[in-house]
């Protein structure tokens, strides 16, 4: 299940972001965001079993607006790409419930992949039965080199 900001962006609240510069040198910062995404994932209540699936959130429009925050002037007509070095990802379920017994819900393995689509946090989910997770919140940390991006080029 993909969610992205550009294509899915009535699915994110409670949007997050900022920028950290920590070398100014090498224009590395910390981009740190956060927000809760609406999810909507529900178990499978005909066979009280499991229901799995793989989330990919896009939070490329984030990440964008983080590196505006950062101290230095890309120059006119430019913006910023970045290169991730490190990520730290927590995902989390905020709001569920439940039409009955059996029931249960997890959400795990979370990790950023910098590679697809600009960066997608991606996260296993699962619900049990008669369970629905509605939104989870989510806290994205990289560690970024900034770089001059000149779109005319």
């Amino acid at each position: 299940m993909d969610i992205t900001q550009q294509g899915n962006g009535d699915q994110f609240t409670a949007r997050n972001w900022m920028f950290i510069p920590t070398d100014p040198d090498t224009r590395r910062g910390i981009m740190s965001l956060s927000g809760i995404a609406i999810v909507d994932f529900s178990g499978v209540a005909a066979n009280n079993d499991w229901h799995h699936d793989v989330v990919r959130l896009g939070l490329i429009e984030d990440q964008a607006r983080a590196s505006l925050l950062a101290p230095w002037d890309p120059g006119e007509g430019n913006n910023w790409d970045w290169t991730v070095q490190h990520a730290v990802a927590f995902v989390t379920p905020t709001s569920r419930y439940s039409e009955g017994s059996p029931s249960g819900s997890a959400v795990d393995d979370w990790k950023f992949d910098p590679d697809a689509d600009g960066g997608m946090l991606t996260f296993n989910i699962a619900a049990l039965a008669k369970e629905t997770i509605t939104r989870v919140a989510y806290r994205l940390d990289l560690d970024v080199t900034l770089e001059v991006n000149n779109p005319n080029f």
